[in-house]
């Protein structure tokens, strides 16, 4: 699912006329942390304990000019499914992502060239909640 959210937020840039993001592990190894920790925590936020995407990606090492981060989260168990099987969450996340114009400025940020995309799911409250974590760094 990460991959086809790449592959999707990589569409928005082109048909805008804008280079397409590499994917950076250390930037991945940030955004699937993260996306833990919220499912872990129940907090959907940029900042959990006092920690923001600035601090997550020196956490791995990651040189960066400026970032920027996306966040979503469903809850996602559906028709007895489990989480990691619901149909058309990638796009549902970029849908939902390009409507949002602070969200909307991160995808289609010219100086941005590096990405990061860290899913995690959970069961809680008998349902299945979804987390992704998109982060994007310029170099």
């Amino acid at each position: 699912m990460a991959w086809e959210i790449h592959r999707l937020v990589n569409e928005q840039r082109t048909q805008n006329g804008l280079a397409a993001l590499e994917v950076d592990q250390g930037v991945s190894n940030a955004a699937i942390k993260h996306s833990q920790n919220m499912a872990r925590t129940g907090i959907f936020s940029h900042v959990i304990n006092g920690k923001g995407p600035a601090d997550r990606l020196k956490d791995e090492n990651v040189s960066f000019t400026s970032y920027g981060e996306n966040i979503y989260n469903t809850w996602c168990q559906m028709n007895g499914k489990p989480a990691y099987a619901v149909d058309g969450f990638p796009q549902k996340a970029v849908t939902a992502w390009m409507n949002s114009a602070g969200h909307r400025a991160n995808i289609l940020n010219p100086d941005f060239t590096h990405t990061g995309i860290g899913i995690w799911a959970i069961p809680r409250d008998n349902k299945g909640y979804m987390y992704t974590t998109q982060v994007f760094i310029e170099r």
